[in-house]
């Protein structure tokens, strides 16, 4: 939710009948029911009318309330005319039982000129197990009449030595899009980025963008900073195949790169930015073929062996079903010689795995010169055949069909 602009034309001084941005009220039988949980929403109130009472998020129940994730502002100044009174809080759950705050931005910067307005971040209960303040940013701008929780508490330390909250939090004022939009800058913001505590179920932020495992501070994430991976080759590429690790302060030391473009981490000479090696079958650059930028002959042939042919143009994948491999779809090996078109001498060779649908791809490395050339194949278990005349190659690639 993205609640602002809330505001009364008349005097609204009392504090039992303030001007609020969201409110929680109630005490059920039996007193403790399902958890109410309260996320990723803007909550910003300017209020410039004289003697008006203001509060951001008003709590008032004996119901679990979980409030994770919100950015609040309350702003403006109230001057005096009839009542000397007309203060507020950006947050009030001093009547609440049980509350966990955490990850907010909290921000009071009113002002008042009245004796009795004060203006304060929070009034909260002292802590116990069931009611936890922490990992917040908790800003009052010192103003006039403006404090932390009262004139004696006018400090995020003295907070703190008072209630035992926020023991983790801090005291930043935030740079926001503006009073009613409570985006945050992200290139003027950076002590608020990765300030918040990892909170798996809260995963997005109002915009529905991921939090890393170290959350910024209120309902707008900036920073995606913080994640690392395991780079143990030292190639200065993280794995692809482990989890990240987060790392909230940016520092991971060694062996923790920033990217996970490594596809194999057991192998310096393996890397996104390694040279590819013609012939190996090893993709070396990452990514995702082997041999890809060697000069490479393509040839596709499609046969069948009678021995292996088990109808409806397939045939039985004999080296998955006798384990020499774990592709469910490989019959066996064949070779394939090229031949001089004209003396008919033995050129280039080289093998391949044929598929049970009776294709086979072999690589020829380096790549194959253009011309015209007689194909012959081999398999171990069937006679030679050969092309009935010499076939083009381009140097890239050619297909030919033996089946019919």
């Amino acid at each position: 939710n993205k609640i602002h602009s809330l505001n009364t034309s008349a005097n609204n001084f009392s504090i039992t009948n303030p001007v609020v941005g969201l409110y929680i009220s109630g005490f059920p039988n039996p007193s403790v029911l399902d958890t109410i949980f309260i996320y990723n929403n803007y909550i910003s109130i300017n209020s410039n009318v004289a003697d008006q009472y203001v509060v951001g998020f008003l709590l008032s129940t004996n119901i679990p309330v979980q409030f994770y994730h919100n950015s609040i502002l309350v702003s403006g100044a109230s001057p005096t005319i009839f009542n000397n009174t007309g203060g507020s809080y950006a947050i009030n759950a001093v009547n609440s039982s049980y509350y966990n705050i955490r990850n907010n931005i909290i921000v009071n910067t009113r002002t008042s000129t009245c004796t009795n307005c004060d203006n304060n971040i929070a009034s909260l209960s002292t802590s116990n197990s069931n009611r936890i303040c922490n990992f917040n940013d908790m800003y009052n701008s010192g103003g006039s009449r403006n404090y932390f929780a009262s004139s004696s508490v006018n400090s995020l330390l003295s907070w703190r030595s008072a209630t035992g909250y926020d023991l983790n939090s801090i005291s930043v004022s935030p740079n926001f899009l503006s009073g009613t939009d409570l985006h945050l800058l992200p290139a003027t913001n950076p002590l608020i980025a990765n300030k918040g505590t990892a909170l798996s179920a809260f995963a997005v932020d109002i915009d529905g963008q991921p939090r890393n495992g170290c959350p910024d501070l209120g309902a707008d994430e900036i920073d995606f900073s913080g994640t690392y991976f395991t780079d143990a080759d030292n190639d200065l590429y993280g794995s692809s195949l482990l989890q990240a690790t987060y790392f909230c302060s940016n520092n991971p030391g060694s062996g923790f790169v920033s990217n996970n473009s490594d596809c194999n981490d057991a192998n310096a000479a393996i890397n996104p930015l390694a040279v590819e090696l013609c012939g190996n079958s090893i993709d070396e650059n990452c990514n995702g073929m082997n041999d890809d930028v060697c000069g490479i002959t393509n040839v596709t042939i499609n046969m069948f062996i009678e021995g292996n042919y088990s109808g409806g143009n397939m045939m039985t994948p004999a080296l998955y079903n006798s384990g020499v491999s774990i592709d469910s779809l490989n019959c066996d090996s064949v070779f394939v010689e090229l031949h001089d078109s004209v003396n008919f001498s033995l050129l280039r060779s080289s093998t391949g795995i044929l598929k049970s649908n009776g294709s086979v791809i072999v690589p020829f490395s380096p790549p194959v010169a253009a011309g015209f050339y007689y194909m012959a194949i081999k398999q171990r278990n069937s006679l030679e055949v050969w092309t009935k005349q010499p076939v083009f190659i381009n140097g890239t690639s050619v297909s030919y069909d033996f089946r019919y």
